[in-house]
Parts: C-alpha cells; structure tokens; sequence
C-alpha cells in the first residue's frame, strides 16, 4: 500500500503534498507507525507546506525553509538566537532543550509569540545524560516525522574542573553528531541534514587561560572536519561555527578560575578594557 501511495504521489508531481495526507491517515489508521512518520517527513521534504511560498529548494541542505531544527541549550544566549534565527528564515518548527523548565517554556512561548504558535517546542533535558540526549531526538522524530537541522551547542566554560569542561564541550558534541547520524543520515531511512557544531576561537589557535577548554575545543574542530568523510553514505553535513568565549559563571567565580592558569593577575571586563582605551590605563578600574 505505501509503495503505490508514493507511486501516485510522484505521478501528481508539482501538487503540494501528496504524500502527507496519506502519512496523516497511516498515522491515524495504519499499523506502521514508523513508515508513515517517514513518509512525512520526506513528503514535507519534497513538498512545503502552503504556509512555506519563498521557493526554496527543499532539497538545499543549507536552507532552512520548512525545516525542523533541533537546538540544545536553545534557553538562553547563542542558543536562544539561533532558534530565533531558523524561525525567522523559515524553518517550520524548531525544538529547543535545557534543563530548567521554567525558563525553558518561558523560551518557546517568546518565540511562538514572535513567530506563530506552535512553531517552538521545549523539551527539557540534560544533554550531557546519552539516554536524554536520545530521548530528545526520538520525541523530535515522533512529533515532526524527523529532524533537518541541528545546532549543536553544549558550550560551557568553567564551573566544574578541567575534566567537566572536557565531558561536556567534546562528549557532548561528539554524542550530538553521533545521534544526529542515526536520526538523519539516509543510510537510515532518514532525509540526511545539517549539523552545526557552536565551537570556539579556542579551537583554532592556544588559550593559555584554559588548557582543558582549548583541548576540547581542538577536538571539536577535528571531529568536525572528519565526519565529512561520512557524508556520501548520511547525507548529515556536519559544520562548525567559532564563536568568542561563552560562561556561564558569575564574573568573581570566572575571574578566579581564570587568573589561576594565566600569568596576569587581572582580568579586565569589556567595560574596563573600553574605559582604558579610552581615558588611559592609569584612571582604569583594574
């Protein structure tokens, strides 16, 4: 029954979804949960739904037209706008993780309001936990048909020793990409899709600061540059963005940890290094 379903639909060709109301109805009615939920993810793939008029190739794996994205740590910072980001260039949905709720639904309610209801789902999880990190994807997979795009975005910088640091910006990517390869590559009957890795300048060059953080990021940089030999099979391109240093610590508990690895005593805030270059090192808060 599906094949000829799939048959017909690309008989019509050009009218949009052909696939998805027989997927809806399989859904409803149907004993093959997991077919219908691939048939339409990959329906919405090939056919946008009306609401999606730019034209975009759906094929474009860089085009977040009628996509659903997956954004971890998407509460707050870096990851906030990217969600904001995907919605504000089309995407259909975008799903966004963290570990306090509170702030979590008070997230996806601001980017419904900005961008239509329903558009931003929170899903609270530990993503540095393999089983919530898995139930994350699999809950994405069964409410939308699959995922298209993932912001990978573990990034933390201090607050629980060296070996923390390491667990949670290398692991953590690497478990992302690693799961992103079983819920999207095509070698799993999935539509393949993008992921971005949200690295840091300490991954292409020394941070004497933070030996620990420098080597994770180096090993995120590296990861990413290898997963490209897996695409022919997944069809899952892997990216990297660099982005300045992110905390999450107050400044005092930052600024000990810091000056403990560096060789200077001090370390001026963005205010007090604009305040030095601008009325003299001397009259300077630091």
């Amino acid at each position: 029954m599906l094949g000829q379903l799939g048959r017909a639909a690309f008989l019509v060709g050009p009218l949009v979804g052909p696939l998805v109301g027989p997927a809806k109805y399989l859904l409803r009615h149907g004993p093959c949960l997991q077919t219908a939920l691939r048939l339409q993810h990959c329906a919405r793939a090939l056919f946008p739904p009306l609401h999606c008029h730019s034209g975009a190739d759906r094929n474009d794996l860089m085009d977040p037209h009628c996509k659903v994205g997956l954004v971890t740590e998407g509460t707050t910072n870096v990851g906030f706008g990217a969600a904001q980001e995907l919605l504000c260039q089309g995407a259909e949905s975008v799903v966004i993780t963290g570990t306090h709720c509170e702030a979590g639904l008070e997230a996806a309610a601001k980017l419904c309001s900005h961008h239509g209801a329903d558009r931003a789902v929170f899903m609270q999880a530990d993503t540095s936990c393999a089983n919530q990190f898995k139930d994350v994807f699999e809950e994405t997979v069964r409410r939308f048909g699959g995922v298209d795009i993932m912001f990978n975005n573990p990034r933390l910088l201090g607050g629980g020793g060296w070996e923390h640091d390491l667990h949670v910006n290398l692991a953590n990517v690497l478990r992302g990409c690693l799961l992103a390869m079983e819920y999207m590559g095509r070698d799993r009957g999935h539509c393949g899709g993008v992921v971005v890795n949200n690295g840091g300048v300490a991954g292409l060059q020394p941070f004497g600061a933070s030996p620990a953080h420098c080597a994770a990021q180096h090993g995120v940089v590296g990861a990413t540059r290898s997963f490209k030999d897996h695409f022919a099979r997944t069809g899952v391109r892997v990216t990297l963005e660099e982005q300045p240093l992110q905390f999450r610590l107050p400044w005092e508990t930052f600024h000990t940890e810091i000056t403990h690895f560096h060789a200077v005593s001090t370390i001026a805030t963005l205010e007090e290094a604009h305040e030095a270059s601008t009325i003299g090192q001397q009259n300077a808060g630091f």
